[in-house]
């Protein structure tokens, strides 16, 4: 899988529940992560590092909660390029999604930061080019899929895909 191009998609942490940022004021684009999110999202990113050695790109919704969740991936991969991706907002169309990554170096595993039901239709258009969702992804969960050849609709490869809880319990990075 050396010459594979690699996409990781990641869901954002645990976010202000709705309701309560409704009633603070805080529209659906500015909900943050909460510390509870936070802290389990370090965690789970510290176990990402400890077997995904290198990152290069992290794209992010330009949603807060998605911002949040690619600034603590950063930590641990300091030197990925950060980027916000405007595709990423949820509704986003996953043949986008592709074609972004389509435009990046192949050589580099290049993550994305986003929401569901989006992230699962991504990851279903990229394995099985059906945007219905069969690869569902919990707050903090990720999946990383591979393209041998081209990076398009149903020529993905699932290499893993693993919830939050299995990721906190993997040793550091």
């Amino acid at each position: 899988m050396s010459h594979a191009a690699r996409l990781l998609i990641v869901r954002h942490a645990i976010a202000l529940d709705r309701e309560v940022a409704a009633k603070q004021g805080i529209d659906e684009a500015a909900r943050p992560i909460t510390d509870e999110g936070r802290e389990r999202m370090a965690r789970a990113a510290s176990g990402l590092a400890g077997f995904l050695p290198e990152i290069g790109i992290i794209a992010a919704s330009p949603y807060r909660r998605a911002m949040e969740t690619a600034d603590i991936l950063g930590e641990f991969y300091p030197a990925a390029q950060r980027v916000t991706l405007q595709v990423l907002v949820p509704g986003g169309d996953p043949e986008a999604v592709l074609a972004w990554r389509r435009g990046q170096p192949r050589e580099a595993c290049a993550a994305v930061v986003g929401h569901e039901p989006d992230l699962g239709e991504l990851a279903s258009a990229a394995l099985a080019g059906t945007a219905r969702s069969f690869v569902p992804l919990k707050k903090g969960g990720c999946c990383l899929i591979a393209f041998e050849e081209q990076v398009r609709a149903g020529r993905g490869e699932l290499v893993w895909s693993l919830p939050p809880k299995v990721l906190r319990r993997l040793p550091a990075g």
